[in-house]
């Protein structure tokens, strides 16, 4: 980036809030304007990741004299801020969102659009279970995906400009067309998210007459239901705005199972469990999410206090960085199962041979 790179962050949330502080952290020469409401001004200040606060009636203060302007609010005020912000854009300026569908607000954004500024879609490909400010964290963008959605007459510089701004926070730049991010979301995010939803309503109303349905669900069922227990604040914007490509994955699910069905009465099934295995093994075994590259070990723990200070001390010795882990089972005062993600392959094997070597069962994940 140049020297003197004047950035405006709308919404100081988990993700805004993030981002200026991996920013900061990160790139030298910039100023950051932070707008929000006077509470989240006041505690982004005390927590240095701002240059300058300001509450929205503020804007004229800050937009003007920015080079790249990120709305980083939920999707229902992404618009609202487009038509505050975008007319006190300087000329050449970059305007940005972090939303999780792109094409309502590219569109929104083109209507708006009076040729001052040049918009760029964005979705951080990151986050974590609770917002606010007061959860940010500077390396949540480290080995993520962050999409940018550009038109195809968009100016490449200013593409380049964003794209090379966001890699200094970590993040793995991808780039894909608005309607392709939304139809892929669709089908890999957001269809499994209310087939998930279905098949656990499905299985609970069964279980009103016996309740041996949920008290014998687990294994595969839990698996594939996890994320059945995410709270619908979170997905009701998100799916209210692509409902379009929610409606034709449906469709095409539908008519999977429809399939499905038909094969289990015409002998055919065993073709549907190869195709599937076949498409499962294709999967890039070194991809999270939108393609995002993580390197897994499996680790089985006995369930004892400990065990994962032990595990992390180890690691940590040898100076590898755990970037993610997760807890795949637990048998009470048995056993369990963890899932540590690390930053590459050297560092996946190593630490296989490290844990294996004080006594636990390491192997690298395939997933």
């Amino acid at each position: 980036m140049e020297d003197k790179t004047n950035i405006t962050i709308i919404g100081l949330g988990l993700i805004g809030g993030s981002l200026a502080s991996a920013l900061k952290k990160n790139v030298t020469g910039i100023k950051i304007y932070g707008i929000d409401f006077p509470l989240v001004i006041k505690k982004a200040e005390q927590m240095k990741i701002i240059d300058k606060g300001l509450v929205p009636e503020q804007m004229e203060n800050a937009v003007p004299e920015s080079d790249i302007i990120f709305i980083a609010t939920p999707i229902s005020r992404i618009e609202h801020y487009l038509k505050l912000a975008t007319p006190l854009c300087r000329p050449g300026s970059i305007v940005t969102d972090t939303g999780s569908t792109k094409v309502m607000i590219t569109e929104k954004a083109r209507e708006i659009s009076s040729g001052n500024f040049c918009f760029i879609g964005g979705h951080p490909m990151t986050g974590k279970e609770r917002n606010g400010i007061e959860r940010i964290d500077p390396l949540i963008f480290e080995n993520s995906v962050y999409v940018l959605t550009p038109e195809s007459e968009t100016e490449k510089e200013k593409v380049r400009k964003l794209a090379l701004l966001l890699e200094k926070t970590g993040a793995r730049v991808l780039f894909l067309r608005p309607g392709l991010h939304d139809k892929i979301a669709a089908f890999v995010s957001h269809v499994p998210q209310l087939l998930a939803v279905a098949l656990t309503n499905l299985v609970g109303g069964h279980n009103r007459s016996s309740d041996n349905f949920l008290r014998l669900a687990a294994g595969g069922f839990r698996d594939i239901t996890r994320i059945a227990s995410s709270p619908y604040e979170m997905w009701e914007q998100i799916i209210d705005s692509n409902k379009d490509q929610i409606a034709l994955a449906i469709d095409e699910m539908i008519d999977s199972l429809g399939k499905i069905k038909e094969a289990v009465f015409s002998g055919s099934l065993e073709k549907q469990f190869e195709s599937a295995a076949k498409f499962r093994l294709s999967i890039p075994q070194d991809t999270r999410g939108f393609f995002l590259p993580h390197f897994d070990i499996i680790v089985d723990v006995e369930d004892k206090p400990g065990v994962l200070a032990e595990i992390s001390a180890a690691l940590a010795k040898e100076e590898i960085n755990i970037k993610d882990i997760q807890v795949l089972k637990v048998r009470e005062g048995e056993a369990g199962v963890f899932r540590i993600a690390l930053q590459s392959q050297e560092e996946r094997m190593k630490s296989v041979n490290i844990l294996n070597s004080i006594g636990y069962r390491a192997e690298p994940g395939n997933q």
